[in-house]
């Protein structure tokens, strides 16, 4: 493998990788990190610092610490620019930023990568870094543009605040067909967004924009950070606990399986100074959000009925022992992840 032990080390593989683009000689390399890597001393990046990625980038178990990027007048930027059939684990991001300090932002930002397509693979991964005035912004990944991929064994604690778009986890999945995958994750983070678009804890959109037969599998992932959109007018709905928003050009087309999805009720809207509640994982959706929505509530029968999912409950050892062995029970906080320290 690749070693990596110093931000120097890191940063030439970036200009490496950018030399040789999205070619098959980046397919099936694999890198890896020998050392936590401090950025503090870097003051603020401008840039994405790797981007086309196609091979494995493993962590093990390291860290991207103080990175912070200023997106100010980019299009999109993140730690990763685009993964496609590769995979990143076992690495996590602490401390740092990515903001725009644009009045109105045009970044589109997601915490480790921007854009994740053709089968690629987040796994034992985790952001505690905050997104602050973005366009776009999740924790993990900004934009899944389908055609496959997972999301396995990660979370995010770090703070999102963007426009339009954003979600805990990702703020958008757009059409392109495929199957994508979010399995043992979870975000904590506080979710807050604008009056425009889509909200959500764990997804902002999913979105079937071309027409292609896509399923979208969630299974024992939770949200308990706060979602809320304090600009929002009375009537603005795309605000969930755990989807903003889905929209779809045939029902038929698009397939919902979700077990084990879990989430807080206080989701709200704020409008001049009052705070309506709203008990429902999804904020808005046609047939097949409607399809997603009774999953949610199936695999929670009293989500809809009282407030039983509340943050007390989700610090409780019953909560638990309802996610299973892919958890653990952390004193004062949501389960953690088996791997967490």
């Amino acid at each position: 493998p690749f070693q990596i032990s110093s931000v120097r080390q890191f940063k030439k593989l970036a200009t490496d990788i950018a030399l040789l683009g999205s070619t098959e000689a980046t397919y099936q390399k694999y890198f890896e990190l020998t050392a936590d890597l401090d950025f503090l001393a870097d003051n603020t990046v401008t840039n994405t610092l790797i981007g086309a990625f196609y091979g494995t980038f493993d962590g093990k178990g390291h860290l991207i610490k103080d990175l912070n990027i200023d997106g100010t007048g980019k299009a999109s930027i993140s730690l990763f620019g685009e993964l496609s059939y590769g995979e990143i684990k076992n690495l996590g991001r602490e401390g740092g930023s990515i903001t725009d300090t644009d009045a109105t932002p045009i970044v589109m930002a997601g915490g480790i990568i921007y854009s994740m397509r053709n089968g690629g693979k987040l796994k034992n991964c985790y952001n505690s870094s905050s997104i602050v005035n973005t366009r776009l912004g999740s924790g993990l990944v900004g934009v899944w543009a389908m055609i496959g991929g997972s999301i396995e064994n990660c979370y995010n604690t770090g703070n999102i605040a963007a426009k339009e778009f954003i979600g805990g986890l990702t703020a958008s999945a757009l059409g392109g067909g495929g199957n994508i995958s979010v399995t043992n994750c979870y975000n904590f983070g506080d979710v807050t967004g604008g009056n425009r678009y889509s909200i959500g804890g764990l997804i902002g959109l999913f979105n079937d924009s071309n027409g292609n037969k896509q399923t979208l599998n969630a299974n024992n992932v939770f949200n308990f950070g706060s979602v809320s959109s304090p600009n929002a007018t009375a009537s603005f709905g795309r605000i969930g606990s755990i989807l903003g928003s889905m929209n779809e050009t045939n029902s038929a087309l698009v397939e919902i399986n979700a077990t084990n999805v879990y989430s807080r009720p206080d989701v709200a809207s704020t409008n001049n100074g009052t705070t309506n509640k709203f008990n429902r994982p999804i904020g808005w959706g046609s047939t097949a959000g409607e399809t997603l929505k009774n999953a949610i509530l199936a695999a929670n029968p009293t989500l809809g009925e009282d407030l039983k999912y509340t943050l007390e409950y989700g610090k409780s050892t019953d909560f638990v022992t309802e996610l299973g062995g892919a958890f653990k029970y952390a004193p004062g906080r949501t389960p953690k992840l088996a791997w967490e320290r």
